[in-house]
């Protein structure tokens, strides 16, 4: 199921719940009641998910009513107020991370430092240099289907290079009786996930390659027809920033494995 699908189901219920009539006794009122669910439930998202979730909410047709004793206001208007503040406000916090991110100064993409399968570098290396001529092209949509492919492509290979590590990490996913899933079943948010808690990569490379992994699900035209994402010059370098920031990462840290 794609990102979109999910966030789509996760509002759909939420406006079911936002329409139906609870009797809340809250200080602050049901206004404050949902706002502060709304905040708890996406707590754990990328800022690009939670502008997702906020700006698809904001889209729905629903009306809110509170439940002071005798009446019920319709206070759906506040509560869009409410979404349009977050967002504009998540907007800022993606832009200043951003900058800060895109101003590191990191190392050229080489994977000679890399340890891994030879055949599985030769093919990484192949989309790296494709992935430098589609910037140049000014290809972004290529850029960031590419860069996903070769951070999904090194986790992979550090996995089976380290099977037990990974397979042990308290992040790797499980299947329906509870035994870890194998490699082949993985999903890529699973890969940074498992690498994120083995601390070989920082939480700042993860957060960054979780919006990778985010843009990537546009290879599908219908979700970039439904999302109206164009991804443009900025998009594609902070995915190539978040490569090489991935690559330099897996090389320094890749003693905690051994």
């Amino acid at each position: 199921m794609e990102l979109k699908e999910i966030i789509d189901l996760q509002v759909n219920s939420k406006v079911s719940e936002l329409a139906s009539w609870k009797n809340v006794r809250w200080e602050g009122g049901r206004l404050y009641y949902e706002t502060q669910r709304i905040l708890q439930e996406i707590s754990e998202y990328t800022i690009e998910t939670k502008i997702f979730y906020l700006e698809t909410l904001l889209n729905k047709q629903f009306i809110l009513q509170d439940n002071l004793p005798g009446e019920a206001p319709d206070i759906t208007q506040s509560l869009k107020d409410w979404l349009v503040k977050n967002i504009s406000g998540l907007k800022v916090r993606l832009l200043e991370s951003t900058k800060e991110f895109l101003s590191q100064e990191l190392d050229e993409i080489s994977l000679k430092n890399i340890q891994l399968d030879n055949s599985l570098i030769e093919i990484l290396d192949s989309r790296i240099q494709e992935t430098e001529r589609c910037l140049k092209a000014q290809a972004y949509l290529s850029v960031i289907i590419l860069t996903g492919s070769i951070i999904e492509g090194l986790l992979l290979g550090y996995a089976k290079k380290f099977p037990k590590s990974f397979n042990n990490s308290n992040s790797a996913p499980k299947d329906k009786e509870n035994k870890t899933k194998a490699f082949r079943d993985w999903t890529m948010n699973d890969f940074i996930n498992v690498s994120s808690n083995l601390e070989i990569l920082n939480e700042d490379v993860k957060k960054h390659s979780h919006s990778v992994r985010e843009f990537r699900n546009y290879i599908h035209p219908n979700q970039q027809l439904h999302s109206r994402f164009n991804p443009d010059e900025n998009t594609a370098k902070i995915s190539w920033q978040v490569l090489k920031a991935c690559v330099m990462q897996l090389v320094e840290n890749k003693d905690k494995l051994e």
